[in-house]
């Protein structure tokens, strides 16, 4: 392992030191709600370009932070909490029901949860007409948006037909999204947001296609997301010293798996506030109430509750290059009808100068599927079990920043680590199946003239090594869908631009991974150029044209259900409206 990591941050260094790329928002260390972390900013579009976010279907997005994913990882929305409780231990799709046109800036840290938190700041886009055109997904992309004083609206449209990847058309993939968005800035310190998104008849690639596994092919069958929809309500209020979010969201989902039909619908009120005494103490306290609607063909309707707090106290100290900040807090997840989830959570962030160390401890709760009720997902049919525990974990991190370098690593401990195991054919239980022991390294680094070239690139390059215990056994293997690595480049000069990615394929596959018809005969890596030129004309229209993936490569992002859309042509027009 030691070996390579050595070989992986020699080959980074080879690349970030001889290529190109635009201009990465520097790492800020700060102390968001509930916790100390070492918190970093990236545009929207750069975040879904650097990090690895699978893809279950199109438009059905799970972002990774390190080998975490699903319900191990908090999203949050303008501060609010987006995760819920019917969010799963594996890669779930709820990332892609928020429009990537209405996100401002993606915020990563640790705490929050056991995997971390990010945390999307939604914005209306400049006032605007904009379509796209992407020939290899045989689809249309239409934002309009406008300013009306205090109150700015946008809708979005997304219209999809089936991939096409550079072997062919892949069957039962195409995709659509309608969105729209307005917000209202009181003043100052009020503003009000509201989104609202629908999906309908998406039909899930892999379940419908099938495919070869480890222990034999998988035919095809009917699975399709009848109904996606996502409505948020949002208020902020923030002063010189007290910070409060409202919210309120709904979540709507219906899946049809062969005759059997799920429909689930969650109401959910949230409450934060924040109150800083002083420079040195501060105190915070976060509430999710969630009303759950279930039903299926076998399940009569049923409303539950799932309802988390988290409360706590922050201080902070500084001498001259030296600070501190120490989060203590409380944690409680309280079901209906399940034994009452309690847990402290605390972390620890020092900066000297340009350094960094960070120690966070955390927990998570299992999902309401897991615990109470049975749930149809891709893979089979996951019983309930009502002997779930947390999960808890330990992070260590250490790093520095200057400048437009950052690097850091890091070490996480994870004990009554969620599994899965077989009760029968497509039919499973999420028990705690033992720990899981990670190591991470990531490599950021920008220039806005690199070598006195006048090319700006921006690059980051993460490493990952994690293993599990498998449950109800004394052997490991390394966790599901986790490539030893990721790379991604963008260079830019003279309104010219050229984008690489990069995933090696993974020689260390856990079985389940072996028995996933997404990834047994699909584990390649990828390697992805595109090349373009932007520009504006007539001084009120842009527009952006490239050549994607000119290698025609035949990879996926391991996970994901379609292989990377293979060689074709991206358009963008956009109208600036006065």
């Amino acid at each position: 392992m030691v070996f390579r990591f050595i070989i992986g941050w020699f080959f980074s260094y080879l690349l970030i030191s001889s290529s190109f790329a635009q201009d990465l928002e520097e790492i800020i260390i700060t102390a968001p709600l509930g916790g100390n972390f070492a918190v970093q900013h990236y545009s929207a579009d750069l975040f879904e370009s650097a990090y690895r976010v699978q893809e279950t279907s199109p438009g059905m997005l799970s972002p990774y932070l390190g080998p975490f994913t699903g319900n191990q990882v908090d999203q949050h929305v303008n501060g609010i909490r987006f995760s819920n409780s019917y969010f799963r231990s594996g890669p779930n799709q709820y990332w892609g029901w928020i429009p990537l046109s209405f996100t401002d800036r993606v915020i990563v840290s640790d705490g929050g949860n056991v995997g971390g938190t990010l945390n999307r700041i939604l914005s209306v886009p400049e006032d605007i007409v904009s379509i796209s055109y992407d020939s290899s997904l045989n689809g249309v992309e239409t934002t309009i948006s406008k300013s009306l004083g205090k109150l700015s609206v946008g809708v979005n449209d997304v219209d999809r037909g089936n991939v096409r990847d550079s072997e062919g058309t892949v069957p039962n993939s195409s995709y659509n999204r309608r969105s729209a968005i307005a917000e209202y800035i009181w003043n100052d310190q009020n503003v009000t947001t509201f989104l609202h998104s629908k999906s309908d008849d998406l039909r899930r690639t892999d379940k419908w296609n099938g495919g070869i596994r480890i222990t034999g092919p998988r035919s095809g069958q009917v699975y399709n997301y009848e109904l996606q929809q996502y409505t948020l309500l949002s208020h902020n209020y923030s002063n010189d010293q007290l910070n409060l979010d409202l919210g309120y969201q709904n979540f709507k989902e219906n899946v049809l798996n062969k005759t059997t039909r799920t429909q689930a619908e969650l109401d959910v009120f949230n409450l934060n506030a924040s109150y800083e005494f002083n420079a040195l103490v501060s105190v915070y306290t976060t509430n999710q109430f969630e009303n759950i609607d279930y039903e299926t063909i076998d399940v009569s309707k049923t409303s539950d509750t799932y309802n988390t707090y988290k409360s706590g106290v922050r201080f902070s100290t500084s001498f001259e290059e030296f600070d501190a900040m120490i989060s203590l807090g409380y944690k409680v997840v309280d079901v209906s009808e399940v034994e009452t989830f309690k847990s402290p959570e605390y972390s620890l962030i020092v900066t000297v100068d340009n350094y960094f160390i960070s120690y966070d401890n955390t927990s998570n709760a299992p999902s309401y599927t897991s615990i109470k009720k049975d749930k149809v997902t891709g893979r089979g049919t996951v019983i309930p079990n009502s002997s779930l525990d947390q999960e808890f974990s330990e992070t260590w991190r250490v790093g520095y920043q200057s400048g437009r370098l950052y690097l850091d690593l890091y070490y996480k401990k994870l004990k009554d680590a969620y599994d899965q195991i077989t009760i029968a054919q497509d039919t499973f239980q999420i028990v705690n199946g033992g720990w899981v022991e990670s190591y991470g390294a990531s490599l950021q680094y920008s220039s806005n003239d690199f070598m006195n070239t006048g090319v700006s690139i921006t690059s980051r390059v993460e490493l990952v090594e994690a293993t599990k215990s498998i449950a109800n056994s004394t052997e490991t293997e390394p966790t599901s869908k986790t490539p030893p690595g990721t790379f991604y480049l963008i260079a830019e000069k003279d309104d010219y631009f050229m984008e690489l990615s990069y995933q090696p394929k993974d020689y260390d596959l856990a079985f389940k991974d072996l028995d996933d018809v997404r990834i047994f005969e699909h584990n390649r890596g990828y390697r992805i150029i595109n090349v373009g030129k932007s520009g504006n004309f007539y001084g009120q229209f842009e527009y952006t044209f490239s050549i994607n993936n000119i290698l025609n490569d035949h990879g996926r992002v391991l996970g994901s259900s379609v292989d990377v859309p293979g060689r074709g042509i991206y358009f963008n027009l956009s109208y600036m409206i006065d």
